[in-house]
Order: structure tokens, then sequence, then C-alpha cells
């Protein structure tokens, strides 16, 4: 495996979880506001709206607790997959967010390529953050979910 594969696997979980909005599978920024609705504005029902998802990270540190084990080590990957989603107080949207969060935590932890006999080891997706946050005139409900999966090398 790789951390391409790895990044694959994160996004189509993401995918398969209704009604998420778009899904990057990089971290995607743009100064230019038009610019990032474009690449952020979903449309759910007959509503436009800013809703989304964007995977960051890659290989991280091996852990110096991990001693090699015939001629290998674990090499780790840790991910932090952003959402967003525009806050309309008059439709609870902080409840459809929270509901989406919990979607795509299950999306990850279900997911057989990042949960199967390739890897020693990959974490249950955990909501770190989950807040109000401004992009550019618009307030969103932003969360941040992580995971780290860990893949023995030779």
């Amino acid at each position: 495996m790789s951390e391409s594969t790895i990044r694959s696997a994160i996004k189509n979980a993401l995918d398969t979880v209704s009604n998420a909005g778009a899904t990057h599978d990089y971290q995607r920024w743009s100064a230019d506001w038009q610019a990032f609705l474009d690449l952020f504005k979903t449309t759910v029902g007959s509503t436009d709206q800013i809703r989304g998802w964007t995977i960051a990270g890659g290989p991280v540190e091996v852990d110096d607790a991990v001693e090699e084990f015939g001629g290998r080590y674990l090499r780790g990957y840790g991910y932090t997959i952003r959402g967003y989603l525009g806050v309309d107080d008059s439709a609870a949207t902080e409840k459809t967010f929270a509901g989406l969060v919990e979607d795509v935590m299950d999306a990850l932890d279900a997911d057989a390529t990042l949960h199967g006999s390739t890897y020693y080891d990959t974490s249950w997706a955990r909501c770190d953050v989950q807040e109000l946050r401004i992009f550019g005139d618009v307030l969103c409900h932003y969360a941040e979910v992580r995971v780290t999966t860990w893949e023995w090398q030779s």
C-alpha cells in the first residue's frame, strides 16, 4: 500500500456518505471567494450551500517506541478530514452537521481498505474539533475528524 492508496480509501469512504457535499482528496484553499465557492458549493434538495470535505496529511514519524521486527518497521499515516457546512439557524444546520460528522466517522470506521489485513492498525475516527468559523463572508460549521493508519514497511 502507499500514501495515495490510503488517501483514496479515505476519499472513497467520504463519497459513500449521503449528502456529504463536495469531497476533495487534498486540502483546498483559495484567496478568491468565488473560486472557494466553486470548490464547496453544493445543492442539497433545492438549497445551494457550502458543504464539503477535504483530506490533509500523510506519512508521520515512526514512533520511537516501535522497534524493528523481523527487518520491518511501522510507518504511520495521519490524516485530518475537514468538514464545512454553511450555517442556517432556521434550518437547524448544527444538527445536520453533527449527523454528517457522525456519518463520516462511521464510513471511515467501516472502510474495508483502512481496517483490512493490510494495515497493522487503523485508529477509529475521532472528531477533535467541531465549531463555527467564518469562511469569506459566510459563517460555517467546521469539524476536524482524525484517523491514523499504521503499515508495516520492509
